[in-house]
């Protein structure tokens, strides 16, 4: 307690401050020496309510009933996360990653580091994390002596049951480069780079965009999301199939999902074929509702053919979809540009895919419990599979037999 002699003459003194003006030394050792004698401060702002100011101690050393703290803002919902996924911003990731500045995106090339980069560093912005036990986003491979890498990024699950089982979006990063580099055709006009909008630049702009939207959800997701951009798949899928052969970062017996993005920018009516994505009920049907939110009319088979990085994938036994909407005129040649791509229906793909990569990563079942893997993927023919990723110099299509050729090094049985 203050003693009242000490309190006397600190009033005292403060109040021939206000009037006399005396030292203003002397009037602060004083309140000092009260301070420190009864252990209290200064009251905020000068006020001489030594009681009853909030946050300040009364003459008895009560401390009054502080303001609780605000309360954290709620965590953002899954409709939140995907309102983040915009036309404006995919133009601007597409109109970067096929521009002539990234020439194709050829491994081995200063276009082919560019794209290893650009996503890389995207995914580092959006917090996501290396995978598990790793250092870098990059998985490191080499295609022909030339090295080049897969991209990955992690949201590490949550859920003490769910956490280990893992669901990988995906889709190439790479393309064809120029007519120099890889035999890709010039146009009349003389231009030689192949940019590659569509085949894979729709794909690898959908990967980093879901990856942005759904890292804002990053703590509320069960299982863990993995978002994957691979090296070299015009090369004979080489990245895909080097991360399931030679280097899972993650069991692919706990790997419950692969969603496969390949060409999905020249919808027409907002079409897209969701192959492979019937062989289960369950995801299937979560296709259908993601893509009636989004107005998307999916297209949804058992078959896939094997021409893209799901492939690898499905041969392991994991449970898969590819997203395609069809090859066109200027497919592995200098018009596949950005102006063609119609991006009023790619946004909507794009948050179908994001919704189904949630979805799939927060619900009990596992694709896996009624995922029909017992499904020989097929060589592919052009009349069965048509939608089947061709790559030159492995398989390609004789466009006046319309038959199929297989080069060295083909995935396929002849």
């Amino acid at each position: 307690m203050l003693r009242p002699t000490l309190l006397i003459a600190a009033v005292a003194v403060l109040s021939g401050a206000c009037s006399e003006s005396p030292s203003d030394e002397r009037a602060m050792r004083l309140v000092d020496a009260m301070a420190s004698d009864t252990h209290i401060g200064l009251v905020p702002g000068g006020s001489s309510d030594l009681g009853d100011s909030a946050g300040v101690p009364s003459v008895d050393g009560a401390l009054p009933d502080a303001a609780a703290p605000p309360a954290p803002p709620p965590p953002p919902t899954l409709q939140q996360a995907i309102a983040t996924i915009t036309q404006k911003q995919l133009e601007a990731d597409l109109g970067t990653i096929a521009s002539d500045a990234y020439g194709g995106r050829n491994p081995g090339t200063p276009g082919g580091e560019k794209i290893l980069d650009y996503v890389e560093n995207i995914f580092k912005t959006a917090g996501l994390a290396p995978p598990t036990g790793q250092s870098s986003m990059r998985q490191k491979f080499t295609v022909g002596g030339t090295p080049t890498a897969n991209i990955i990024g992690v949201m590490p699950g949550t859920d003490p049951l769910l956490k280990d089982e893992v669901v990988i979006v995906g889709g190439h990063h790479d393309h064809v480069g120029t007519s120099s580099d890889s035999g890709c055709g010039a146009s009349a006009s003389g231009n030689n780079i192949c940019n590659g909008a569509d085949d894979n630049g729709s794909g690898c702009t959908t990967i980093i965009n879901v990856a942005r939207a759904l890292a804002l959800l990053k703590g509320q997701n069960r299982r863990t999301l993995v978002f994957m951009t691979f090296g070299a798949e015009e090369k004979g899928l080489v990245g895909s199939r080097y991360y399931v052969e030679q280097a899972p970062l993650y069991p692919l017996s706990k790997t419950v999902y692969m969603i496969n993005v390949d060409m999905v920018g020249y919808s027409q009516g907002g079409s897209v074929q969701a192959l492979g994505g019937g062989r289960s009920q369950a995801t299937s049907s979560i296709i259908n509702q993601a893509a009636a939110t989004y107005g998307v009319t999916p297209q949804i088979t058992e078959k896939a053919g094997g021409g893209s990085d799901h492939y690898h994938f499905a041969l392991a036994k994991v449970p898969y979809v590819f997203f395609f909407t069809g090859f066109h005129p200027c497919y592995h040649k200098t018009c596949d540009t950005v102006d063609r791509i119609n991006f009023v229906d790619y946004t909507k793909i794009v948050k179908t895919v994001a919704h189904l990569a949630w979805e799939v990563t927060q619900r009990d079942q596992s694709p896996r419990e009624d995922f029909a893997s017992d499904y020989v993927m097929p060589a592919p023919s052009f009349k069965a599979d048509a939608h089947a990723h061709v790559h030159d110099g492995i398989e390609w299509i004789d466009r006046s037999t319309q038959q199929w050729i297989r080069g060295p090094g083909s995935l396929y049985a002849p």
